[in-house]
């Protein structure tokens, strides 16, 4: 026994001394980054300074960061650095949301900076690129990894849908705030409100036109995390003073009564929104609501809302179907979002598969549905 303690003894204190040097050099650099912060405003004593910009980039920037009417042409026209792998194929970044997005760089300078082949192409062609790959999931711009430091954006890590890059291909530009966004009643605005987690507490402000139709935008005075109406990979915005984009609404579309979705396909809704949050069974029609009594199941009311919000939403994006297609075209999906969820679960995003979705909502959107 006497032989086997020196031994053991000695890797003991050996793998104290090691734990000891390591929490010394860990102690060491969170004191040297404490050191650095400690300055007035709380910024860092040897920050970069910042990085001259191009002119263009600058407007570049501010048209992708605040989107506004009339500014799609210079968007398309602009140069973009778009990343590469072999044989001038695009290189796929796989994001935190699981979205395989094409990346992208406003400044042509930052390819001095960054390991990736890059090479130039026009938004036109860049847009035109996610549209045609049905492999990806949209584009990433500036993301911050591939930004130099010193380098202020107006708004990093932008994520752009296959539905907005076919509308710009179209000359139209679908991204909320550049025009006001066409909806069909007051119910699609609120659901499209409640999809990107605008917040509840909010006041509505109206205004009617002289031919009956009117523009509405809501109002938050403060937010529990901060909201912007632009898709990014992190959280981006203010969380007070929160206006939504400006919906506007036809005089037959304002005179729709409560849960009435209008006849045509949505313009505003994203599909693949619509069955992250709405349609959540592992397969179509599988969703349990309620409590299973032994011969059937009782719903209460937040089951039969739950269940009627399934049915609406497979109803909408039954809407968006082509007729002689099968399933949801790729160009309907207005977030990246969206579309990686149409690649995850496709069985959600056909018509077979949401037809079962609305029969199953609208069987346990009552008090009492036979069977499982």
């Amino acid at each position: 026994m006497a032989g086997d303690e020196g031994p053991k003894s000695i890797l003991l204190q050996r793998w104290e001394a090691e734990r000891a040097a390591a929490s010394a050099r860990t102690e060491a650099w969170l004191r040297g980054i404490f050191e650095e912060t400690a300055t007035q405003g709380g910024e860092s004593a040897h920050a970069p300074p910042p990085k001259p910009v191009p002119e263009a980039t600058q407007r570049l920037r501010a048209m992708l960061a605040t989107p506004t009417a009339n500014k799609l042409p210079e968007i398309l026209a602009a140069r973009f650095m778009l990343a590469t792998r072999s044989r001038g194929r695009p290189a796929y970044d796989d994001i935190n949301r699981g979205a395989r997005v094409y990346q992208a760089v406003t400044d042509p300078s930052a390819t001095e900076y960054l390991d990736d082949r890059y090479r130039p192409v026009t938004g036109a062609e860049l847009f035109r690129r996610v549209v045609e790959d049905e492999k990806s999931d949209g584009v990433l711009i500036d993301d911050y990894k591939r930004c130099e430091p010193g380098d202020v954006s107006a708004c990093r890590n932008l994520l752009l849908s296959p539905g907005f890059c076919a509308e710009a291909m179209a000359g139209r530009d679908c991204r909320p705030g550049a025009d006001p966004m066409p909806a069909q009643s007051r119910a699609e605005i609120e659901l499209w409100l409640e999809l990107h987690f605008f917040p509840t507490s909010r006041q509505a402000v109206e205004a009617t036109r002289p031919d009956g139709s009117r523009l509405l935008r809501f109002h938050a005075d403060s937010h529990y995390r901060p909201w912007s109406c632009l898709e990014t990979t992190d959280v981006q915005g203010t969380d007070s003073d929160i206006w939504s984009p400006v919906f506007a609404l036809s005089a037959e579309a304002a005179a729709r009564g409560p849960g009435d979705f209008g006849d045509r396909p949505s313009r505003i809704l994203c599909p693949g929104l619509l069955a992250a949050r709405k349609l959540r069974g592992t397969a179509p029609g599988t969703r349990a609501f309620g409590t299973f009594v032994g011969i059937g199941r009782f719903q209460d009311a937040v089951s039969r809302r739950d269940a009627a919000m399934q049915a609406v939403a497979a109803s909408e994006m039954l809407k968006l179907i082509p007729k002689g297609q099968g399933r949801v075209p790729r160009t309907a999906f207005l977030t990246v979002e969206g579309a990686a969820e149409a690649r995850k679960r496709p069985d959600f995003f056909i018509r077979p598969g949401l037809e079962a979705e609305r029969a199953h909502g609208l069987r346990h959107a009552r008090v009492w549905a036979w069977g499982r």
